[in-house]
């Protein structure tokens, strides 16, 4: 009797969610003031919500002035740095957490709770690649990343002639509840940034006119619910597409 009832809500609570009776939905938008603009939106209610939406961080990006390799006519140098505090970065979703799940009961189980994973059950991360085109060669040695915030536990680098990926590890593989955590110590605070350093050389031979190229940035947050119900489904969705041109 009791594993018939058993199936009999999971049956119930599944067929709810196909007709929507639980989605609700609750955006929110970064502050004025902060350097990443964000645009995250939550759907549904407790372990059922998915969160997606976008991040754009051609504000924290900088390129430094081109410099002409000495001895050489058309050959430059420069630098594609970013900095930005990571209260900042996770700012949007750190203002929906609040909102909508610290404080989340429901007998659905709260999403606070979930686990975070990357797809597989592997450790939760965020990547970003920037991709350079043709003309401009990456200094494969020299590009750098450093991470100041405890809601970042390491970033790794792979590097190559025209593109970098930084994969950033989210926290110490800790719920929702324990990550946001991290985010909230560092409220109000300066100084725990999230850096990195690209630098390149342009071939501009080829190239008429002030334009050199233009670098390209995308970054995806992916992750995944592991448990009993809807095991291996994607509960967060938020992507980043940047472009930066780069110019005599």
């Amino acid at each position: 009797m009791k594993k018939t009832i058993k199936k009999s809500m999971s049956l119930m609570i599944a067929l709810l969610m196909m007709f929507g009776i639980f989605v609700g939905t609750t955006s929110v938008f970064a502050d004025e003031g902060h350097k990443v603009v964000s645009n995250i939106t939550s759907t549904g209610v407790g372990q059922f919500s998915k969160i997606s939406g976008t991040v754009d961080l051609n504000k924290t990006v900088n390129m430094s002035e081109l410099k002409l390799v000495e001895g050489t006519p058309e050959q430059y140098k420069g630098t594609l740095s970013n900095s930005v505090e990571a209260t900042d970065l996770f700012d949007g979703a750190y203002k929906l957490y609040q909102s909508k799940y610290e404080k989340e009961s429901t007998f659905l189980g709260n999403f606070r709770n979930l686990v975070m994973f990357n797809k597989g059950e592997k450790f939760p991360t965020v990547t970003y690649t920037v991709n350079f085109p043709n003309n401009i060669t990456v200094d494969t040695t020299e590009v750098k990343a450093a991470e100041k915030t405890s809601a970042i536990s390491k970033i790794e680098t792979v590097a190559s002639e025209h593109s970098v990926t930084f994969t950033l590890y989210l926290g110490n593989w800790e719920d929702f509840e324990g990550f946001f955590k991290h985010t909230k110590a560092e409220q109000g605070q300066l100084g725990h940034t999230i850096d990195i350093s690209i630098p390149f050389k342009v071939d501009a031979s080829n190239v008429t006119g002030n334009s050199l190229g233009t670098i390209t940035g995308t970054g995806v947050c992916s992750l995944y619910k592991y448990g009993r119900i809807f095991r291996g489904t994607e509960i967060v969705h938020i992507t980043s597409n940047n472009s930066f041109d780069i110019k005599r």
